[in-house]
């Protein structure tokens, strides 16, 4: 079970959103674009916002293919509602 608004993870060092898309040279419009999210949301998750569940899934999926590494809920810093 998921708490609102809290980590989806339990560790204080996993990765942001933030981390992996500045050390693979991305911007937020094309990880937005690429997950189909509004880019906005993706901001949202840089700063630590919550957002919905299926956003954040699609934002990590995104990341995998962008970056080649595996972006999941278990290894990237997400707040989720």
């Amino acid at each position: 079970m998921i708490e609102r608004g809290k980590n989806m993870n339990q560790s204080t060092h996993n990765a942001t959103i933030k981390d992996v898309r500045q050390r693979h040279g991305l911007t937020a419009l094309r990880i937005a674009e690429m997950a189909g999210v509004p880019l906005r949301v993706e901001y949202l998750m840089e700063i630590g916002c919550p957002v919905s569940k299926g956003d954040a899934k699609k934002v990590l999926l995104a990341l995998s293919s962008l970056t080649g590494d595996r972006s999941v809920l278990a290894n990237v810093s997400i707040k989720v509602d």
